[in-house]
């Protein structure tokens, strides 16, 4: 999987499809990331095998490297657009904040629990 996505992202800029800059560019190496880093723990959720990391780790690893490349794809392509009297590059911060927070302090918990039950 890794090798398709930075294959990917390497022939779309020789080949002229990406931008020198831009949000495009941006857009291309948050998914190149997210499938990086979460196509491994995707297999092995799919596939129910845990190993070293519960599946549900995996599933919350797999939900948070979907949540923040998603968040920053549209904050990407909004640019300096407004949600009401709230910039969008605001909201989607305060998106990211809340969702690293939430994801910290979940795999936290479920880590904490397991060690008290142990001698």
């Amino acid at each position: 999987m890794l090798v398709v996505a930075v294959s990917a992202l390497i022939v779309a800029g020789d080949t002229g499809i990406l931008p020198e800059s831009g949000p495009a560019v941006g857009v291309a190496s948050m998914l190149v990331y997210g499938i990086t880093l979460g196509g491994a723990h995707l297999h092995y959720a799919i596939c129910g095998e845990d190993g070293t990391v519960p599946v549900a780790a995996r599933w919350r690893y797999v939900g948070l490297l979907t949540a923040l490349p998603g968040v920053g794809i549209l904050v990407t392509v909004s640019g300096d657009r407004s949600l009401g009297p709230v910039s969008v590059r605001t909201a989607g911060t305060a998106v990211v904040v809340f969702v690293l927070a939430t994801y910290l302090v979940t795999e936290s918990v479920e880590g904490y629990w397991p060690s008290r039950d142990s001698p």
